[in-house]
């Protein structure tokens, strides 16, 4: 029943207690002879403002109310209900209280049979809170805590997954670097035992051109000195 009320009061609420004019719960309200209510206020604004009293819903004229507002029947039904309620907000709200708070006025606009309030309670907080609010927070903060536990648990996997990926990139990178030094290696190996073996060739000739022509320039002077 302590969960069922609550939501009640709320669907009367918002359907039935919301003035038309100013679209706020009703304030000493006032019922027409058509039998629409409406806010003290709004009415005496409405008057102002149009220069006569129409309702507002059913523009039906009432002129000779214009100047009698305030005598205007008061709904009792919908006094008492917006009473009920505020009396119901003022706990939710005046209950929490930190340190130690005397005696102090309340805006007499909102709650005009309120004056005064003592508070004596010192260091506690109050909540005026039913079993289906504690279990929707408790099933609010659990839906927060297991989106964290999900959203670490994605961010981890993602992490390990790029860290394999750049491994594996890192040793493909590596390896091609290693071949190709090693292919840079053998080429060069190659190049110098070919230039090696070329200037060792090169010289081999030149030993053998000079021999040759030493031995002909011997020839020659054995055959000019026979001669």
């Amino acid at each position: 029943m302590a969960t069922i009320i609550p939501s009640t009061l709320e669907r009367i609420d918002e359907q039935f207690l919301t003035c038309t004019i100013c679209l706020e719960r009703y304030k000493h309200a006032r019922v027409l002879p058509c039998q629409h209510t409406f806010c003290e206020k709004c009415l005496t604004s409405w008057v102002k403002q149009h220069g006569g009293l129409n309702c507002a819903v059913c523009r039906q004229p009432w002129q000779a109310w214009a100047s009698n507002i305030q005598q205007l029947p008061p709904s009792l039904l919908i006094n008492g209900i917006v009473r009920l309620l505020e009396e119901r907000d003022l706990k939710r709200v005046n209950r929490i209280s930190v340190g130690k708070l005397v005696r102090r006025k309340l805006p007499t606009a909102c709650l005009p049979w309120y004056d005064y309030l003592d508070y004596k309670q010192v260091g506690t907080v109050g909540l005026d809170v039913t079993w289906l609010d504690l279990i929707q927070i408790s099933l609010l903060i659990f839906g927060i805590g297991a989106l964290i536990c999900i959203l670490l648990i994605l961010t981890v996997c993602l992490l390990m997954l790029f860290g394999s990926l750049m491994l594996k990139l890192f040793a493909i990178i590596l390896n091609f670097l290693t071949e190709t030094t090693n292919f840079c290696w053998t080429v060069s190996t190659l190049i110098f035992n070919l230039a090696l073996s070329v200037t060792l060739g090169m010289g081999t000739v030149w030993m053998v051109l000079f021999v040759v022509l030493n031995i002909k320039k011997s020839i020659r002077q054995l055959v000019n000195a026979a001669g």
